[in-house]
Parts: C-alpha cells; structure tokens; sequence
C-alpha cells in the first residue's frame, strides 16, 4: 500500500476541525497520516485537533506562524512522511472514498488528482446562494473521470511527494491563489493530472455576511499581488458591478441598448444557474450576493 499523508492547515477552524477531522479518521483507506497545522490561531483549534487524533498513532498535530495558507501547507508537508500528499482545508469534510479514490487514480501512472468541491447541506438562504453558484461549477457537471491539461477549472490538491517536492512547494510568496500557483507549475513541470468527480470534498462557505466580506477583501488582496506581478486576468469579474450600475443607470435614462448589453453577462448567468440549480429561491438570492461579493473584492484589491 501507498504511505498517503493528509495534509490539514488550520487557522481559527475550531468550528470545523473536529468533523473536519472526523471525516479522514472514517476513510476506507487505512492507515494515512493526518498531519495538522493550527496556525496563528486565536481560538482552540489546536485543542481540539490534538484531542481529535490523540488515539490516533499516525498524526501529528503541529502549531505554526507562517502567517499564510501557502506556508501553513508546506510546514505539513515538511512534517508528513508518506509518498502521496493530500491538501485537505479545515473546513472542508472529506467523503469517505476521497483518499481511496485518490491512491487509485495515481497507481495507474498520474502524478496528480483534481478534486471535486461540493457543498454542505445549506440551513440559510445565503448558503442556498452559494450552492446555486457552485451548482454550475465544472467540477460538478463533469460525470466521467478524464485527464486534465493546463487552464481546466479545478485545482490539483493532491500529488506524489516526487512532483510537490520538484515543485518546491507552494510559492509563499503568493497570497491567496497560491494553490492555482501550484496547479500551473505541475503542469509547466510536464506532470500529468486528471479529474475523478469521486473523489469529494464538501466544503463549508463562509454562511454569514461578516464571513463572505472578509472573504471577499481576503481574495481582493490576492488579487492585487496578482496584478503586482503584471497578471491581470482576475481583475474582469471584480470590476463588473461597476458595468452593472452603469448598465442600471442606461436603463434609467433610456438607453436601453446600451443598458442591455451591460447586463447581458448577468443575464446570462442567471439563466444557466436555473437550468443547473433546482433552488429558485437560492439563485434569486445570488445577484445580491455576487455584487456584494465583488465590492469588497475591489475594496480588497485597491487596500491591498
């Protein structure tokens, strides 16, 4: 069997941990290594954590000051012993079959495996929001395993030792989007990765309005060092509530026209999330969300 370590960063995830926990200890693979990394926390995630695996022989539960999730990763890697790394957030509950899925998929000669980001059972509209918008995610409407090539909408979180270490890891240096960093350095590298739509993590989105601002300032920052080293590819999507009020105040004035062609993209979205989504009322709640989001993913951007 292949020695397969979980990789967990953890910063101020005492609400999460211990289930987040709980889901690698029910793996049908047996054993891995759970190796966490409570990071800068204020709260008990360390606690918590530590009683979580304190039966469990092959864990370690790690404090850290790194300050940022790239760093977090590469101290449990540097930690972790097995020949296959799984990148596993803390606030994300692994389905039972994930690390099984992941081992097999890279026996049969890939150097990575993409995974595929569901979403908890939302309990407010917000998060009847959030799953509406994921419901469209290429991660979610792709059926059949299939390999993968540079610029596909998933993330490599999962690898051999050999690639992670070639890579040397997530560039620090990155905030925020270190993990699509990465993903586009093993495909530079000429690693091979494909997509199992079995191998799951369901992921807990920030359920409150405080939780996505922050969020959404978090990403705005990232975004900003993006934009520092000349790459400006993430910048359309934060400055569309500019086009929407502009598009709004066309209206207003009459120009319908113009109006309509600025809001067409929103349009357009919405209607694919109703074809995707079977939540009216959660793709309803999205266009507020969406714009609200993408203010202070400006406010971010431009504060950095």
């Amino acid at each position: 069997m292949k020695a397969v370590s979980v990789i967990v960063p953890a910063h101020n995830e005492a609400r999460f941990i211990q289930k987040s926990i709980e889901s690698l200890l029910e793996q049908t693979y047996y054993p891995i290594e759970i190796v966490v990394v409570a990071d800068n926390c204020t709260d008990d995630t360390y606690g918590i954590a530590k009683l979580a695996l304190k039966d469990y022989q092959f864990s370690k539960v790690l404090k850290g000051e790194h300050g940022c999730a790239a760093g977090t990763r590469n101290a449990g890697a540097v930690a972790s012993e097995g020949e296959i790394l799984i990148f596993h957030d803390a606030d994300c509950f692994a389905d039972k079959k994930m690390v099984e899925k992941v081992v097999d998929r890279l026996e049969k000669g890939y150097d990575g495996v993409a995974t595929k980001t569901d979403v908890v059972e939302p309990k407010t509209i917000l998060e009847q929001a959030i799953k509406a918008e994921r419901a469209i995610g290429w991660d979610m409407t792709q059926k059949e395993a299939i390999e993968i090539k540079k610029g596909a909408p998933v993330l490599v979180a999962n690898m051999t030792r050999l690639a992670f270490d070639k890579l040397n890891g997530f560039n620090e240096k990155i905030f925020y989007f270190e993990d699509q960093n990465l993903t586009d350095r093993f495909f530079d590298a000429g690693f091979k990765a494909c997509f199992d739509p079995e191998v799951i993590e369901y992921h807990n989105d920030p359920s409150t309005i405080s939780e996505q601002i922050d969020q959404s300032l978090q990403n705005g920052k990232g975004i900003r060092t993006l934009v520092k080293q000349g790459k400006f590819h993430k910048l359309l999507i934060p400055l569309y509530p500019i086009v929407f009020l502009f598009g709004v105040g066309s209206l207003f004035v009459g120009n319908i026209l113009l109006g309509a062609l600025l809001l067409l993209p929103m349009f357009a979205l919405y209607i694919i999330l109703l074809e995707k989504s079977d939540d009216t009322l959660g793709v309803v709640a999205f266009l507020p969300l969406f714009l609200m989001r993408n203010v202070f993913k400006l406010i971010g951007l431009i504060k950095g």
